[in-house]
């Protein structure tokens, strides 16, 4: 496809000539799943995992394929726009291919094909959890074969043609059904009768699952983890401590900066400034001491939409504000101000999707009032944010405003993938073209 977009300026037969480059483009391909991996065996994923996997294997490949085009002279032809056209397409092809493996996969499982034979110790509330989110999709490849529990018949809300008998007959059920795996969701305490069980399927390749009732404790992802032997539960997971996940990010901020630094800015830097000046008296940036990842100060800078004034550094912006300026409300309304933190993200204190850096003043006296607040600085601030697109920026009135967007962005830092980034991008741009109505 690539081919036929550029093949004014390209020849079949140059891709011919030039297999170096059709081997570095495949060579640099692998490195990338074999960073990424790929998750088409997996019996249950969703639309959003598919298209996260999918999104960073092209940037990825993208990211290797760029020094290519950027440092040798040897294919002066391939330009950054021919790599570029090479990314979209490998995207669209691969999401087509993926989808149409998992519904083809979907549709084979919808005839009883592809199952796997399964039971279930425990009949309690986690088991039919188990059953009815994992077992009864049958998209998800699974054939219950029975459940296994010591409970008295009175004491099981579970169907009873399903209860194949006690924990003491699991193992000659084994010996005689071809199961493959076993999901053990017996209550606290009661999992230790199902040791003798564990033994039995690791000795016979049968593999088998603990699902711990978190929900004792937690109603929200927890993360296993081990320290040498000893398993720890983290009760935070945090998707960017992933080297790939952190490479994958900061690329992006640098190259999506540097791009929008070398062509929109400069044009916004002339106009924008040239308001400022004529508005009032003062420089065209506003610096000011904010707070970034770690609990770390450092300089945020942006364009100044208010009048030089010494409570700028204490007191937020709130509705009919006298302080700014002509041209600032509407910098202010379409988030133009905020456009030279694209420099703040090159030097590395901001990214470009990420918690709203707050006023020093600000994460002081918020952090002694609200549970958990600093959370939010386990990450780098960044010029839009999950808060943001969702109705919370702006002026925050109240103690119980602010917790709201805090539960945002411990939300986002708990739950980030590329694929969100992109949404919160897109839906940023999308409110500045609209207008927002709760900015001033």
């Amino acid at each position: 496809m690539s081919y036929y977009v550029h093949k004014e300026t390209l020849s079949y037969s140059y891709f011919i000539e030039n297999r170096d480059f059709l081997l570095f483009y495949n060579l640099t391909y692998f490195i990338g799943i074999s960073l990424n991996g790929i998750i088409l065996h997996k019996r249950m994923v969703t639309i959003e995992e598919i298209l996260d996997k999918v999104l960073k294997q092209t940037l990825l490949h993208f990211i290797l394929l760029f020094p290519l085009v950027l440092f040798t002279n040897k294919l002066p032809e391939f330009n950054l726009f021919f790599v570029c056209t090479l990314s979209i397409f490998e995207f669209i092809f691969c999401i087509i291919w993926r989808f149409s493996f998992r519904y083809a996969l979907n549709y084979i499982r919808t005839r009883e094909k592809n199952m796997r034979p399964i039971i279930i110790l425990g009949t309690g509330a986690i088991a039919l959890e188990v059953y009815k989110d994992i077992v009864q999709n049958k998209s998800n490849g699974y054939k219950l074969l029975g459940f296994f529990d010591e409970l008295k018949e009175d004491e099981i809300s579970i169907e009873k043609d399903l209860i194949k008998g006690s924990l003491i007959d699991v193992i000659p059920f084994l010996q005689n059904n071809n199961v493959k795996e076993i999901f053990c969701a017996l209550p606290a305490g009661g999992d230790e009768k199902a040791l003798s069980i564990l033994t039995y399927a690791e000795n016979n390749l049968i593999r088998f699952y603990f699902i711990p009732d978190f929900k004792r404790f937690l109603n929200k992802k927890v993360r296993l983890q081990f320290l040498n032997n000893v398993p720890i539960v983290s009760l935070r997971s945090e998707p960017l401590d992933s080297f790939v996940n952190f490479i994958l990010k900061r690329s992006f901020d640098l190259i999506f900066s540097i791009i929008f630094l070398l062509t929109v800015f400069p044009i916004l830097l002339l106009f924008i400034g040239v308001g400022i000046k004529l508005s009032s008296k003062g420089p065209i940036f506003f610096l000011q001491k904010r707070t970034g990842k770690n609990g770390k100060t450092f300089t945020c800078i942006k364009f100044r939409s208010m009048q030089i004034n010494e409570e700028a550094d204490e007191i937020q912006a709130t509705k009919g504000d006298n302080r700014i300026t002509k041209i600032g409300a509407f910098i202010r309304k379409t988030n133009l101000d905020e456009t030279p933190q694209f420099l703040n993200v090159l030097l590395g204190d901001m990214t470009i999707v990420g918690p709203r850096p707050h006023m020093v003043k600000h994460t002081a006296q918020y952090a002694a009032l609200i549970d958990k607040y600093m959370l939010r600085h386990l990450a780098k601030p960044g010029i839009t944010g999950w808060s943001q697109v969702s109705g919370y920026r702006g002026e925050t009135k109240n103690v119980r405003e602010m917790e709201k967007r805090v539960i945002r962005d411990v939300w986002y830092l708990e739950n980030w993938t590329f694929g969100l980034d992109i949404r919160i991008i897109l839906q940023t741009i999308l409110l500045m073209i609209k207008g927002d109505k709760i900015a001033f």
